[in-house]
């Protein structure tokens, strides 16, 4: 933490860094980008909160967050670096694309995926069930 914190206000980069995030809601709503591990609950966040992510699975044995990412990759929210890969300028360089073609990676919300009506909690579960049942959120009962 300090030493991000240090390297931005060092360069004047305009960037709020935090140890610890209490309010992630308050977060994801002030957000445009989330830049993340892809874990199940993570995954599941990032559908719920309609934005739009870089992943950067961590490798594993069962691939377990390769397979989240690849899912929010097919549906068009988020772009994957493999941990192998991942350095400053590999992420630098997936934002520089996001900033010159946003229409690659397009928003949840205004892609026509919100179901009116439906709060945070159900679409947080509607995407775990996704995720573990490899169903679309739309066709689980909940």
């Amino acid at each position: 933490f300090d030493y991000v914190d240090a390297g931005y206000k060092k360069r004047d980069f305009r960037a709020e860094v935090h140890a610890y995030i209490h309010d992630l809601p308050k977060m994801y709503a002030k957000s445009h980008l989330i830049v993340s591990r892809a874990g199940a609950s993570m995954v599941a966040e990032i559908k719920a909160s309609g934005r739009s992510a870089i992943l950067i699975p961590y490798p594993g044995e069962e691939q377990d967050q390769e397979l989240n990412a690849m899912a929010l990759k097919d549906a068009g929210i988020a772009q994957i670096i493999s941990h192998g890969q991942f350095s400053g300028t590999t992420l630098s360089q997936a934002i520089q694309r996001i900033l010159e073609h946003p229409e690659e990676l397009a928003q949840v919300w205004p892609n026509g995926h919100r179901r009116d009506g439906e709060n945070a909690t159900n679409q947080v579960v509607a995407s775990c069930l996704q995720l573990a049942l490899g169903q679309a959120a739309y066709d689980i009962e909940y």
